[in-house]
């Protein structure tokens, strides 16, 4: 595992120059690189430790390697999920993210933006309509229904 550690650094330190986070992300990933807080170390001296808002120590896993630098991929891959729409991709990494600065991003904030569905115009509020007879009261659609 000695011989294991430089190697994955320097792969993860290539394809982040080469800008390829979802490739790093995913590394970090399965070799399980962000320790959890709780986790026992042996060599914190040699390891990229930092304090967490909780006051626990944060590490990883590969000697010499930032955490900062690793949070950093991971908000990067995670903007990059959200502008390809793929938000339930984003959610599942975010949550299940052993750093809280991650894990924390669900829990700031949550906007849900309506649109309708005929005509895509934004939903400016909260309105109510009856589809019996599968007719539509316009007095209550939307503003986006109104033609």
């Amino acid at each position: 595992s000695f011989l294991l550690f430089p190697t994955l650094k320097s792969l993860l330190i290539q394809r982040a120059d080469a800008g390829d986070v979802q490739t790093c992300v995913a590394i970090c990933e399965v070799m399980e690189v962000i320790l959890s807080p709780a986790s026992p170390t042996s060599k914190t001296n040699q390891r990229g430790t930092q304090k967490s808002a909780t006051g626990a120590s944060q590490e990883t896993l590969l000697p010499g390697l930032e955490l900062d630098l690793v949070r950093e991929w991971y908000l990067s891959y995670i903007e990059l999920l959200q502008q390809m729409c793929l938000f339930s991709d984003a959610t599942d990494l975010i949550r299940n993210c052993r750093d809280p600065v991650i894990n924390a991003l669900n829990q700031q904030s949550t906007t849900i933006h309506e649109a309708c569905s005929l005509c895509k115009k934004p939903i400016q509020g909260v309105a109510a309509y009856s589809t019996e007879g599968s007719t539509l009261n316009e007095t209550l659609l939307p503003t986006a229904q109104r033609v």
